[in-house]
């Protein structure tokens, strides 16, 4: 076998020019798939972060089917119990909300919103509302008749930070109920639901008007990505005895999940275009390689060198071909990995248009600027992809090295 590998690794260097192309044409193919993966991983991340952060959280709990039909009869009458479950699990960032639908009035104009009640000082654990106010300020503890307002859906009332809208909606025992708020700011998210059709005011004044007295509808919790689902069951086990949905955010809206499946659905058809280049890259070098070695192989024949040593020879060449070219593109594409994560690759560089771009970025949560990431995962599965296509790359050659007839080999010119 040693004998073999000499034999297949000389072959290999002998035409110097032809097997450089081959290893640069392997490694340009695994530069491009990590780099891919990670750009796709990296726009992931962010995509994801910013989701959970701009108000939905990483998990919701509610009352059992409060999600599918929001009411204020299906709340959580003991949040207490709720948030001791969440705490003693580990989850430090978490807050409650009570949530109902209003009619909002400003001066000239009413809407339909969703009307939030926040806890001041807890909301800023699991959400960047208080971050994200363009105009005025974010709620404070002390306030009672206050509100924030989505930017869009102030400009849709006709309403500025200072000004007063009016609330009406429902109570839990159905009777209509009212109240006056002051504008005190102005949040952009870059979420619809939010810019566009919310309005926050204080836990504490959104109970009162609708008798929801030591009541909450939701509570929100944030937790790192890789531990959602272990949080998530172990909630699920300390809540079992009570009538509760615990809801991961993609249970809750599968916008971004979504563009994120279909985007890897294009990744693996390049990974496969970038395979199928590369099988049939070396198997064309270790062929013509083949047409000019003819008459050697005819002669290895001769002096009886069995079938199945040729055959391995071509193999281990195409493997070695296949080996260097994907040692040198993994190196060189963790290494631009490695620069593009720490400078960021700015997506507004590549369009003539910046604003719609940021709409687009915005409506599936991502930032203009993207940091690739390498998931070890996708690393693996690269470079045994591109292992593979080396050995398939030589079954042909195998075969057709296995076939040679010694003395037509000989004559071959």
């Amino acid at each position: 076998m040693g004998t073999t590998f000499a034999i297949a690794w000389r072959n290999v260097w002998r035409n110097f020019r032809r097997s450089l192309i081959t290893v640069l044409s392997v490694g340009m193919g695994i530069i491009a798939l990590l780099f891919l993966w990670a750009f796709n991983d990296g726009s992931y991340n962010n995509a994801i972060d910013n989701f959970r952060l701009r108000y939905i959280g990483s998990l919701q709990i509610h009352q059992a089917d409060f999600f599918r039909r929001p009411k204020l009869e299906t709340h959580i009458a003991e949040p207490a119990a709720v948030t001791d479950a969440v705490a003693a699990i580990g989850v430090d960032a978490w807050t409650t909300r009570l949530t109902s639908f209003a009619l909002v009035a400003g001066d000239e104009t009413s809407t339909g919103m969703i009307f939030v009640g926040v806890d001041p000082a807890r909301e800023g654990t699991v959400s960047l509302l208080d971050d994200n106010i363009v105009s005025g300020r974010f709620l404070a503890p002390a306030d009672e008749y206050a509100a924030i307002l989505g930017a869009r859906a102030a400009r849709k009332l006709s309403v500025e930070v200072g000004g007063e809208i009016v609330l009406l909606s429902n109570d839990r025992r159905g009777a209509m109920t009212a109240d006056r708020f002051t504008v005190v700011g102005l949040v952009t998210t870059g979420d619809p639901a939010v810019d566009e059709m919310s309005v926050f005011v204080p836990l504490a004044a959104a109970q009162t008007m609708l008798a929801m007295e030591g009541r909450v509808t939701d509570v929100v919790a944030q937790v790192p990505e890789r531990e959602l689902n272990s949080k998530v069951a172990a909630i699920r086990d300390r809540l079992a005895d009570q009538d509760v949905e615990v809801l991961r955010w993609f249970d809750i809206s599968s916008l971004v999940m979504d563009a994120q499946t279909l985007d890897r659905a294009f990744a693996w058809v390049f990974m496969g275009i970038v395979v199928a280049i590369v099988i049939s890259g070396i198997a064309n070098t270790v062929l013509v390689s083949m047409m000019q070695r003819t008459r050697e192989f005819g002669v290895l024949l001769a002096l009886g060198t069995r079938r199945a040593a040729v055959g391995a020879m071509i193999a281990l060449e195409t493997v070695i071909l296949g080996f260097v070219g994907t040692a040198f593109g993994t190196v060189s594409g963790l290494l631009l990995v490695k620069w593009t994560n720490v400078v960021g690759i700015d997506m507004r560089n590549m369009v003539p248009d910046e604003n719609a771009l940021d709409d687009m970025l915005a409506e599936f949560a991502m930032d203009p600027i993207v940091y690739p990431v390498v998931n070890t995962d996708h690393l693996v599965i690269t470079i045994v992809m591109m292992l593979v296509a080396s050995l398939l790359s030589s079954v042909y050659p195998v075969w057709r090295s296995m076939r040679v007839e010694p003395v037509e080999a000989i004559r071959h010119v």
